[in-house]
């Protein structure tokens, strides 16, 4: 039986982990990544007359060199009126030793006349067998440092898989400029790719492929980018990992109908895996995602309920049981179960995994409440986002319980207000007050009690899972939720 998230321990955070990018499992060599296959590059919005850097890092995921590597890359979106030229230094990487990022530099430049925009590139390794991928770092991205860690090299490794599969679900004939162009501008912009990785790492660690769970971890991102377009509608929000938001950009009814698309899209990848499995695994893949999808959606209403009912007496409790359906059922929990039951090696306890993803998709929901409260977000979001849209996050539920006097009543008033009325002044008052009250500290040690359950957690899941890279990575997975800046 399904367990239901909201009933399970709603402990602590943080097991998320770490990783050897070129390592191998059982002495078996990796099968993941194959040359030729194009990734998405994306620079961000060039401007007429100016220049753009950034640094692409190839990994010989095999255990010989490899020569003779050759970048292609070719436009694929954007404006089509005098596009940049991009050039890449060298053209061919002459060795690749195993195991060993290599950097290539790439450069973009614009002529006066060049249309401002995003300029979107597919990028091809060739001239190797089928052990290189490619990695994009913006010279001035706040997301990843220059010199990628092994968790990180890692991450992007499942990301740019999730994200050439997202893509490959997307049609790109007409409406285009009313649907298909709006469909893939989430998908195209960098994100963490968390959902995916986490699904893709259980499957591996267990034993399965990650090619093998790759149409639902596509599944997995195309639904929540069909979220993130609604909750940006919900929430009143500007900016989205770093860039315009869609109903901003092309306005509420067609942003809807996109989210709506990306939503269907989501279901078609996971009725392709369903089709392809014995029956009772389908049923459990249809019953998991049926299960999460609703819990996510009921938990989203409690949130919202809140803002729109004015209502202010909240405990940790309920802030907790709302987040465990908001964000764990399909951010931690989901991927974790659907992962597992990939990797097709029972018997799997998967209400094992249930008890580690709580308390690892919480510590992720506070961690997020508190990147919301910087002045300057690095998350690619609006700056104080979650008090202008007067969200009840954890250290706002706290500062409700501590504060006292007028403080008190002035936090009550501003909960209560309509969006439009919470003016700058008042935003930044309430900031105040969490430092104040304690507030922050509050919610930053409650982040790292989760991780700590989270960590007690994973031990115990994966007692008998031999080691592996897979494995690392899902345990520095717990650091990465908590210490995360994007």
């Amino acid at each position: 039986m399904i367990e239901d998230p909201a009933s399970a321990a709603a402990g602590m955070l943080a097991t998320w982990l770490g990783s050897v990018l070129g390592g191998t499992r059982g002495g078996a060599a990796s099968d993941v990544w194959q040359a030729g296959v194009p990734d998405v590059i994306d620079l961000g919005t060039v401007t007429p007359g100016e220049s753009a850097t950034a640094t692409l890092w190839l990994h010989n995921t095999g255990a010989t060199p490899l020569t003779g590597v050759a970048i292609l890359a070719t436009l694929v979106g954007g404006p089509h009126r005098h596009p940049p030229r991009l050039m890449t230094i060298p053209t061919v990487v002459p060795e690749l030793p195993p195991g060993r990022p290599c950097a290539v530099e790439i450069h973009v430049t614009t002529e006066r006349a060049t249309a401002e925009g995003d300029f979107v590139w597919e990028l091809t390794s060739e001239g190797a067998p089928n052990v290189v991928r490619v990695f994009l770092v913006v010279a001035d991205s706040p997301a990843f440092e220059p010199a990628p860690t092994q968790f990180v090299s890692r991450l992007r490794v499942y990301a740019s898989m999730v994200r050439r599969a997202m893509l490959e679900q997307i049609p790109t004939g007409e409406p285009a400029n009313y649907l298909y162009q709006l469909v893939r501008e989430y998908p195209y912009r960098p994100g963490k790719h968390m959902r995916a990785a986490i699904c893709l790492s259980i499957c591996e660690a267990l034993g399965g492929s990650a090619t093998g769970a790759l149409d639902i971890a596509s599944s997995l991102e195309l639904l929540h980018n069909a979220l993130l377009i609604h909750d940006d509608i919900e929430d009143g929000s500007g900016l989205r990992r770093g860039e315009i938001t869609l109903h901003e950009r092309h306005g509420v009814p067609l942003a809807l109908n996109a989210g709506d698309a990306l939503a269907m899209f989501a279901v078609e990848s996971l009725h392709a895996v369903v089709q392809r499995v014995d029956g009772w695994l389908a049923t459990r893949l249809r019953a998991e995602f049926n299960h999460a999808t609703r819990r996510t959606v009921e938990g989203q209403a409690i949130e919202l309920g809140w803002q729109r009912e004015g209502v202010v007496d909240l405990s940790v409790d309920d802030y907790v049981a709302m987040a465990t359906l908001k964000t764990c059922a399909y951010t931690t929990v989901l991927p974790m179960r659907v992962g597992a039951l990939l990797a097709n090696t029972p018997p799997i306890d998967l209400d094992g995994f249930t008890t580690l993803a709580i308390p690892l998709g919480l510590a992720f929901q506070i961690r997020d409440d508190l990147l919301s409260l910087e002045a300057s977000s690095g998350a690619g979001k609006d700056a104080l986002g979650d008090l202008y849209e007067g969200k009840r996050s954890l250290p706002i539920i706290h500062l409700l319980s501590t504060s006292t006097g007028p403080d008190h009543d002035f936090l009550r008033r501003f909960l209560k207000d309509e969006r439009t009325e919470r003016s700058p002044s008042a935003v930044h008052e309430v900031r105040a007050l969490l430092e104040q009250y304690g507030s922050v500290a509050f919610a930053t040690s409650r982040a790292r009690q989760f991780a700590i359950e989270a960590r007690n957690r994973f031990d115990e899941t994966f007692a008998p899972t031999p080691s592996s890279p897979a494995l690392d990575f899902l345990r520095e997975m717990i650091d990465f939720m908590v210490d995360r800046r994007f």
